[in-house]
């Protein structure tokens, strides 16, 4: 009875290592998914803030520039 217990419990401890196997693949594959994400948004984010920050300070430098060639003109 109590060999039968213990293989019992042997079966399901071997169940549970399998399932946790597979588990740390799983989080392994995630672990690099959210890595890749990072690195994605912060080369968007990034190439937006130029953009951003770029438009508003365009119209600035055209708008000097066309003061500048109409007083000299």
């Amino acid at each position: 009875m109590e060999l039968e217990i213990l293989k019992n419990i042997q079966s399901r401890l071997d169940g549970i290592e399998e399932r946790l196997a597979k588990i740390e693949t799983g989080c392994s594959k995630m672990t690099g998914h959210v890595d890749f994400v990072e690195r994605a948004y912060k080369a968007v984010r990034s190439s937006l803030n130029y953009v951003i920050r770029g438009s508003s300070q365009l119209p600035l430098l055209e708008n000097k520039t066309v003061d500048d060639s109409n007083e000299s003109g």
